[in-house]
């Protein structure tokens, strides 16, 4: 999955808990749909929170070191007779 990719699902998702966090708190909606917007809502939250942790968790800063060993040349191989 390329970078752009992962950044626009990001954007996705995040745009999507603010639209459902609006709709919740002052959008006029019937008792029974209220339940369900409060269960997406709360899926929604898991997935911003997911998103958080990838680019400022520790998933992060493990791509960047996959990147930086990925670059480094690797060291010669020990001959032995």
């Amino acid at each position: 999955m390329t970078e752009q990719l992962k950044r626009e699902l990001s954007l996705i998702a995040i745009l999507s808990f603010v639209s459902m966090l609006f709709i919740v708190c002052f959008a006029p909606v019937k008792d029974g749909a209220h339940d369900l917007l409060l269960v997406l809502l709360g899926t929604l939250v898991g997935v911003v929170k997911d998103v958080y942790c990838f680019y400022f968790g520790s998933s992060s800063g493990s791509q960047r070191k996959t990147e930086i060993l990925n670059q480094q040349p690797a060291p010669p191989a020990n001959k032995q007779s």
